[in-house]
């Protein structure tokens, strides 16, 4: 299927606006989603709540080798590029402290109000380095967070629950006594989703097995609780990347306006429903 809306660049953004969504980059900041709008509803939060995390951003995972603050070349300098055909594509200077370049391809699809995000990462060391791709996504508080409960979880100080197979986390600001806290941890069936209101953000990727994944603390899925914003942040793949070598990893942002028949709330049967019939393979 070839993407079919054709960006545009307004006020050195570049927009990908289609059917009741409106999607925004921004090459001067790191090439970052930095608006994600549904039916006028914004579904990302802004600089306005936080100075350094805000928008959907990349970095290289594990995040022990570069630290805190995020890679600047990676996360929030500049990317060169612009328009190709029907597609964003846009690429970042080489981190030095993560020796590393970064590529984002981002296209839509009207039809199916679907946003592709194409991320490329390559190993600009002299040196072997295996590395995981790893998307991080800012959302409102008060949503609700849930994904398909894997094998393991490898970081529990964010309390989730599990009700039918499924890991579920309800944001309540008031409820984070200790601050900030996190989780990660296996997941399956490649999806994790996060509903505000009535508006649903479905992140589908392919699933990583347990194998695959990058070294503890991380994990496949990872949600990072904050009082005023949550982080929805899955993870690609461990890979050992030769000098010069790069890795590919797709991400799929399906963005729906739930139905009134659709319960928001932990367990929801008709809430995990409508998500799989989205995910549900197409029929030959």
């Amino acid at each position: 299927m070839a993407s079919d809306v054709t960006p545009q660049l307004r006020s050195s953004k570049y927009v990908l606006e289609f059917a009741d969504v409106l999607v925004e980059v921004d090459p001067a900041q790191g090439a970052r989603i930095s608006r994600c709008e549904l039916a006028g509803q914004s579904l990302l939060t802004g600089p306005d709540v936080d100075s350094i995390n805000w928008g959907s951003t990349f970095w290289p995972s594990p995040q022990e080798r570069w630290t805190w603050p995020p890679v600047p070349e990676l996360d929030s300098q500049a990317y060169s590029g612009g328009i190709e055909g029907k597609a964003i594509v846009l690429h970042s200077a080489v981190g030095q402290r993560a020796k590393l370049s970064v590529s984002k391809r981002f296209s839509a699809f009207s039809a199916s109000r679907l946003l592709e995000i194409t991320y490329t990462l390559k190993n600009e060391d002299t040196v072997m380095a295996s590395w995981s791709p790893w998307e991080i996504s800012r959302v409102p508080p008060r949503g609700l967070t849930f994904f398909p409960t894997g094998e393991r979880s490898v970081n529990t100080q964010l309390q989730l629950m599990t009700n039918g197979g499924v890991s579920w986390f309800q944001h309540d600001p008031a409820a984070l006594n200790m601050g900030s806290q996190k989780f990660t941890g296996d997941g399956t069936e490649g999806w994790l989703a996060h509903v505000a209101g009535d508006k649903l953000l479905l992140k589908t990727f392919d699933d990583v097995p347990i194998a695959q994944q990058a070294p503890s603390p991380e994990g496949e899925i990872e949600i990072y609780a904050a009082a005023t914003y949550v982080e929805v942040e899955p993870q690609g793949p461990f890979t050992q990347l030769a000098p010069g070598q790069s890795l590919e990893w797709s991400v799929r942002w399906y963005l729906r306006q739930l139905p009134s028949d659709v319960t928001v709330g932990v367990g929801s049967a008709s809430l995990l429903a409508f998500v799989r019939d989205i995910t549900a393979p197409a029929q030959p």
